[in-house]
């Protein structure tokens, strides 16, 4: 059987290498991959990678410019398959949607720099008391126009942009002060991938709770099917982490990725929220209710 190993990412800044010879460097780079084998107790298991570059500052003007150019590269490299190169080189189309992606971008730094989102806080309301349980808190943003953005609209350009860690901060701050000022609620956080292997996120939780258990069982802490599998043992530990400092833990999109029973079990989380496209289909799915059927009431 083959497996596919969840890719890891990071950037190399090249000075002093001209335009014309960035093919070169990016095609020894590959070849070092290629040479560097890991060894198991079963046997080599072959290392490849793909590479995405873009030439400063002839293609771009800041760092979040590069950054973005660099990351439609890597797309591009990776789309060709494995041990391949791309340079960047857009079209019309690609470059409008770049423009409006840096102008996303800019929008995010703003109200993190001016602390200008909002969270909005929706009821989750238990089926047999018809009271709400918790309430999740939902980020939103202004645009220049000063109309309101939801989450899907930004979130994944400030992660592309390497902003998702200090918005999933802000959020906390907020959400701890909330829960700090009022007594009586429970408050469900959504964080990203990132967070849950950033140890940062982690001690700035523990910092604020450590002088007020309380806080933490009446915090929710939610992260996605579509995270969990990238690193298992990564997010196992935050999850214990987390339930060790009293706080709960719940899966959301449940049914979007690819979490098996057993693994839903190992993850040890608290409430599991099912999503629309699992339940939609469900009726015709022999497999999919079985699933449910097993899943233990809380």
């Amino acid at each position: 059987m083959v497996g596919r190993i969840a890719h890891d990412q990071f950037g190399i800044v090249l000075g002093g290498c001209l335009s014309q010879d960035v093919s070169a460097a990016a095609e020894k780079l590959l070849l070092a991959v290629q040479e560097s084998a890991v060894l198991t107790d079963k046997g080599h298991i072959p290392v490849t990678a793909s590479v995405g570059a873009v030439s400063f500052p002839d293609c771009v003007r800041t760092a979040y410019e590069a950054m973005a150019k660099a990351d439609i590269s890597l797309e591009k490299a990776r789309r060709s398959g494995a041990n391949c190169f791309s340079l960047y080189n857009l079209s019309e189309q690609q470059m409008a949607d770049l423009h409006d992606n840096l102008a996303a971008a800019g929008l995010v730094q703003t109200a993190l720099r001016n602390k200008s989102f909002h969270l909005y806080y929706q009821p989750i309301v238990e089926a047999k008391a018809h009271q709400p349980k918790f309430y999740e808190c939902l980020l939103r943003m202004f645009d220049e126009k000063g109309e309101l953005l939801p989450a899907g609209e930004f979130l994944p350009i400030a992660e592309k942009m390497g902003l998702i860690r200090s918005i999933d901060r802000f959020v906390l701050d907020v959400v701890i002060g909330e829960l700090n000022e009022s007594p009586d609620i429970h408050l469900a956080v959504n964080i990203s991938s990132l967070s849950t292997t950033d140890p940062s996120w982690l001690r700035a939780l523990t910092a604020q709770v450590k002088d007020n258990k309380e806080i933490a069982h009446r915090l929710l802490v939610e992260i996605t099917e579509t995270t969990a599998p990238h690193d298992r043992r990564e997010t196992t530990r935050f999850i214990a982490a987390l339930k060790e400092m009293g706080c709960r833990l719940a899966l959301d999109d449940f049914g979007a990725g690819y979490t098996s029973f057993r693994h839903l079990h190992k993850l040890s989380v608290d409430i599991v929220k099912i999503d629309g496209s699992f339940v939609k289909l469900i009726g015709d799915n022999a497999n999919s209710q079985l699933f449910i059927e097993m899943i233990p009431p809380q």
